[in-house]
């Protein structure tokens, strides 16, 4: 069933990554983040009331309370505007791939932290992403891929973002375990959409109304169901597997860059996107 939500969760996530955008030009960052947490609310409040997960239904430990302020309080914000800021610096169609990356990073954290040790096909599966990765982010007269991402500022954010994510995906993913996905959905967008909003009164203090309130809530409404899919996802399934399924919304997104912002899509970048697909699909099939 882990495989269902993280796929369905990575279709959710494309669609909110071409919104995430348009948006990043017009709304500074930081007040966007607390702005969209906000707007995931309604969704996540709705789902963890009929699934009666508003409550905890049990005393939460000393490890779900530190995981909550850590991921809330440091992990969100550092992940969220560097995500950010590599939609708004670079194209879509190449930062969105390089971030499928994190699931590499993610089979370290989750043996490290979490206990869960991957198997050689889910090796050999990030491989195959990393090469699409690489074929992605070369080409025939230069093929320094490092050269390339540190050239460009979108995928010079994009690559921090694949630290980023990875780490707060494991610090979220333990307050999860501790509590549930719909209870920890909620609260945690909650918490982050607070905490967020005080970092952008200090940081980038301004007005809090924008031409792009609709599009904020609509994509706000995606990102809530994205994030009961994701979580969902996560609870039932290995962290390295569900994040690799996650990151086909990277081919997705790629694809709709190329459609809505004229990005282009070329052989290679086809070929590329594919090699992604194929990795994170064998992570699934063999789980």
């Amino acid at each position: 069933m882990w495989f269902i939500y993280a796929f369905l969760s990575s279709i959710f996530a494309s669609l909110r990554k071409v919104n995430d955008k348009q948006l990043s030009h017009n709304v500074h960052h930081l007040h966007l983040a607390w702005m969209m947490r906000a707007a995931a609310l309604p969704i996540t409040g709705l789902f963890a009331v009929i699934s009666g997960h508003f409550l905890p239904g049990h005393s939460l430990s000393l490890a779900f309370w530190i995981s909550i302020i850590v991921s809330t309080c440091i992990t969100a914000p550092l992940d969220t505007a560097v995500y950010l800021q590599s939609l708004k610096h670079g194209q879509l169609s190449k930062t969105a791939p390089l971030l499928s990356l994190y699931p590499a990073v993610m089979l370290v954290t989750g043996a490290l932290f979490l206990g869960q040790i991957p198997s050689v096909a889910a090796i050999i599966a990030v491989l195959i992403i990393i090469s699409g990765v690489y074929t992605l982010n070369t080409s025939r007269s230069n093929g320094n891929m490092f050269r390339n991402i540190w050239g460009d500022r979108g995928t010079r954010f994009a690559l921090f973002g694949v630290g980023t994510i990875s780490l707060h995906t494991t610090i979220g993913s333990v307050a999860i375990l501790e509590s549930s996905p719909l209870f920890y959905a909620f609260w945690a967008a909650l918490a982050s959409a607070v905490v967020q909003f005080i970092y952008a009164q200090i940081v980038a203090p301004g007005k809090y109304r924008h031409p792009h309130i609709k599009l904020i809530a609509k994509n706000g409404t995606i990102q809530g169901i994205a994030s009961m899919l994701y979580f969902s996802a996560i609870a039932t399934g290995p962290i390295a597997y569900v994040t690799a399924i996650r990151s086909l919304s990277a081919t997705l997104s790629a694809v709709f860059g190329a459609k809505v912002f004229n990005e282009g899509m070329g052989r290679r970048k086809i070929v590329a996107l594919c090699l992604i697909a194929v990795g994170a699909a064998i992570l699934g099939l063999q789980a």
